[in-house]
C-alpha cells in the first residue's frame, strides 16, 4: 500500500523485469471500488502485453466489481479496447428503464386522445409526469451494468 486517506487507500502494482520496473498501475480503492490514476510502462517495453497483465491482476484483485479507469489516454482506450471484457447488465436498470418505457408510451397515449378532443383520461397526466420525472432520476442515479476484464 502505497498511503492512506481516510476511507481511501493509495495502491500500486509493478510488473519487474529482472530487477528492473517495467510497468506500474497506479490505483486508489475508495470503498472498496478500485479506480485507475496512471497505467505506465516504459516505451521500449510497451505493447508486450504487460499493461494488460497489470490491469488483469487488478481485477483479479477486485472480482465482479467494476474498475473505474477515469479518462483514458488514446493508448489507455486502445489498451481497454484490446483487452477480454465482459458487460452484465444491471438488472434493476433494466426494470426502471421498461417501466420508464411504458409510462412514456401511456403518456403518449393519453396525449394523442386529448389531440382528438378525447379528454376523458386527462386526469392522470400530472400523475404520469410525476412518475416519468421520478423514474428518470432514478435511471440518472444507477449504472446500467458493469464491465469486469476476463
Amino acid at each position: 500500500m502505497a498511503g492512506s486517506t481516510g476511507d481511501q487507500n493509495n495502491m500500486s502494482l509493478k510488473a519487474y523485469f529482472e530487477s528492473d520496473v517495467v510497468g506500474r498501475l497506479d490505483y486508489v480503492e475508495y470503498q472498496k471500488s478500485p479506480s485507475v490514476q496512471m497505467l505506465d510502462v516504459p516505451k521500449e517495453y510497451q505493447r508486450k502485453g504487460i499493461g494488460s497483465k497489470l490491469m488483469k491482476q487488478l481485477q483479479k484483485l477486485y472480482p465482479n466489481i467494476e474498475i473505474d479507469l477515469g479518462m483514458l489516454s488514446d493508448d489507455g482506450a486502445k489498451l481497454i479496447k484490446s483487452m477480454n471484457r465482459t458487460f452484465t447488465p444491471n438488472k434493476m436498470y433494466s426494470k426502471v428503464s421498461e417501466k420508464l418505457k411504458h409510462l412514456k408510451s401511456e403518456k403518449d397515449r393519453i396525449m394523442k386522445d386529448v389531440e382528438n378532443d378525447n379528454r376523458y383520461e386527462i386526469d392522470k397526466l400530472n400523475d404520469l409526469h410525476d412518475s416519468i420525472d421520478d423514474l428518470e432520476s432514478k435511471l440518472e442515479d444507477m449504472s446500467k451494468g458493469k464491465w469486469i476484464i476476463r
